[in-house]
């Protein structure tokens, strides 16, 4: 666990006693500071009191008497504020985060931050699967799996490899990376930034400052205008070496993907590294997104070439992002649960054919009208959760549709349609919402997805069939 050492004898107050929130009341207190805790959700502070820390509503917190409010990145901050946060700000304290004292007391370890609307945490396990290729010394967490101050301790000769959310990033003042990577931009969490121009100046911050000005590397993605405007805003000043990557066209100074090939081009001249369609994990242009983002950022933390096709070549990929968990007859059973905004169940379905598509959750405020684009390839659309009747409205009325409500039902009758169909076809889990309506998460979404599909595999509901 980090120390922190530069909020030692500081009375520090904590909100939001998940898992970043936990780690982050842990070190702090384990550093010699004065923390107090606080969760809306009574199982949270149970949790918290449990553990041994004081409970203090922020109601009756005197935050004058404070030196900083530390909020965990699910606390609203700008759009309808917690009263907490409104409290520190009349009180002029300031607001902080885990990522934030990460950075203050990790010394001179290399930073690689990373975020974008999809492709962050693929990126991110990549990025970090080549440098143990490569055998440097590194740890990744952040937003995926270990939160940023449950890192170990000392970690200021190793590489540092954070994934970063919109909302991390909306209550990071001081970050500054080594190298700073943008995957894209395209609608999400509208519900929570308000508008898109708040969610592209969230995800902006992580260049809001190089670690080292003018040597530090920016890498984005300019597939999407979103983030080509940010590359070309940061291209004219002289703060952060700037590289661009695509996989639409070829570049002259940056990482590209054509046909299938990845080639570097940083230098001027473009080089072939290797050919990316034989990994079945890197398949379609948005891994293939990922795969240029991950080496780009190997590459210029000093990992050989050698090590960075290697790394890319046995990568093993992430659960729950177009993850194929078996075949039934001549159905392919692919579960995407991540996919929890409209661009990511696009991508999704565009490398789909006759697909039986399950659907729905709680929306983020976007317009599901873009997936009508892909109804050629629907054979049947079985919807799930709150978004249901929304998405319903969008598909023409050549596809059949059918409420199923619960992700079982929708499996349900997912199976019956696809076993009536002739030809060899897909169910895909694809959602295009978040997963809370019903379940803790996209990944017990997506859990529980594979466990029907093992029962179905295994015959435990031929008699339902």
């Amino acid at each position: 666990m980090i120390k922190v050492e530069s909020r030692k004898n500081q009375r520090i107050a904590v909100l939001g006693m998940g898992l970043s929130g936990m780690a982050s009341a842990k070190a702090l207190e384990n550093s010699g500071a004065n923390v107090t805790v606080w969760d809306d959700n009574s199982t949270q502070r149970e949790k918290a009191e449990r553990a041994g820390f004081k409970i203090s509503n922020p109601e009756f917190i005197d935050f004058s008497s404070q030196d900083a409010l530390l909020i965990a990145p699910g606390i609203p901050l700008l759009v309808n504020p917690h009263p907490a946060v409104s409290a520190a700000r009349a009180a002029d304290k300031p607001i902080t985060s885990d990522i934030e004292l990460l950075i203050e007391n990790c010394g001179r370890a290399r930073l690689i931050g990373i975020t974008g609307t999809n492709g962050k945490s693929t990126t991110t396990e990549l990025t970090a699967h080549i440098l143990a290729e490569a055998g440097l010394k590194h740890q990744a967490g952040g937003n995926l799996g270990l939160p940023a101050l449950g890192f170990k301790h000392p970690c200021d000769q190793e590489t540092l490899v954070l994934e970063l959310s919109s909302f991390q990033l909306d209550i990071t003042e001081n970050a500054a990376f080594d190298i700073a990577i943008l995957t894209n931009i395209t609608p999400d969490h509208l519900d929570r930034h308000g508008t898109m121009d708040a969610y592209i100046s969230a995800k902006r911050r992580i260049f809001l400052r190089p670690r080292v000005r003018g040597s530090s590397v920016a890498i984005i993605s300019i597939d999407d205008p979103h983030s080509a405007e940010i590359h070309k805003k940061l291209e004219r000043n002289n703060d952060w070496k700037v590289f661009p990557v695509s996989t639409k066209g070829k570049l002259i100074n940056g990482v590209f993907v054509k046909n299938g090939i990845l080639f570097d081009a940083c230098s001027g001249m473009a080089r072939r590294i290797c050919d990316l369609n034989p990994i079945s994990v890197l398949q379609g242009e948005h891994n293939q997104q990922n795969a240029a983002c991950a080496y780009a950022a190997a590459m210029h933390a000093g990992v050989s070439e050698k090590s960075i096709v290697r790394g890319l070549q046995n990568f093993k990929g992430l659960p729950h992002r177009m993850e194929r968990v078996g075949k039934i007859n001549n159905i392919e059973l692919i579960n995407d649960s991540k996919a929890t905004n409209v661009q990511a169940a696009n991508i999704a379905l565009n490398c789909s054919n006759d697909v039986f598509w399950i659907a729905g959750g709680r929306g983020k405020g976007e317009d599901f009208s873009p997936l009508a684009a892909h109804a050629k390839k629907i054979r049947a659309a079985f919807l799930i959760g709150e978004a249901a009747h929304d998405i319903a409205k969008i598909l023409p009325e050549t596809v059949p549709v059918t409420i199923s409500n619960t992700l079982e039902k929708a499996f349900e009758h997912a199976i019956e349609a696809a076993l009536r169909f002739s030809n060899a076809a897909t169910i895909l889990l694809s959602p295009a919402c978040t997963a809370f309506d019903q379940f803790e998460n996209f990944s017990e979404r997506g859990n529980i997805f594979r466990a029907i599909a093992e029962k179905i595999k295994s015959g435990a509901y031929n008699e339902r069939i």
